[in-house]
């Protein structure tokens, strides 16, 4: 979250390029114009994004299979093709109500919640009422090992995907 005069700094774990993007109630998402790649020997870089008021808004609730509230599940939001473009992000409050804003058309959201398994919604933006519910489910844990010693791989995304339906896109995803 940023600041009162819109500063933000974010804390990195890794050197590794990295994309910013923001969204804002009100405005159209958006990602700084280039990614930046931060080096071991430059520890923090300045990096500005412009929002442009507008956008249409998507609001609803995360709850459960069986009615209840699902608070502090994140909500993704994708507009367009692909899950690296154009997403954008929100938490549910404590009554499992989210807003996010996109541009207007066809998006995605896909959310999600620890002890649930993740859930998709194929939506028009802008749309209100909308509910997305979760099954509980089981999680997956694990580490991800450079092959020839061991060692760990920091910073790589990792995907769930269905093995019974190999058109269906990626619901879970970590780093």
């Amino acid at each position: 979250m940023t600041d009162r005069d819109g500063s933000y700094r974010l804390a990195l774990s890794a050197p590794n390029a990295i994309a910013i993007s923001a969204s804002a109630d009100g405005y159209l998402p958006q990602r700084a114009a280039r990614p930046v790649q931060l080096t071991a020997e430059q520890a923090t870089a300045e990096v500005d994004v412009a929002l442009t008021p507008g956008g249409a808004e998507l609001s609803g609730h995360v709850t459960d299979v069986l009615g209840g509230v699902v608070a502090r599940a994140q909500v993704r939001l994708v507009h367009g093709v692909g899950f690296e473009e154009h997403a954008t992000f929100a938490l549910t409050d404590e009554d499992g109500a989210f807003r996010i804003w996109s541009a207007p058309g066809m998006v995605t959201l896909l959310a999600s919640a620890e002890g649930y398994a993740a859930a998709r919604l194929e939506t028009v933006a802008p749309s209100r009422g909308l509910n997305v519910a979760l099954t509980p489910g089981g999680s997956i844990r694990g580490q991800v090992l450079r092959a020839r010693d061991r060692e760990p791989v920091p910073g790589v995304l990792v995907r769930a995907r269905s093995t019974t339906n190999p058109t269906d896109r990626e619901d879970v995803f970590a780093t």
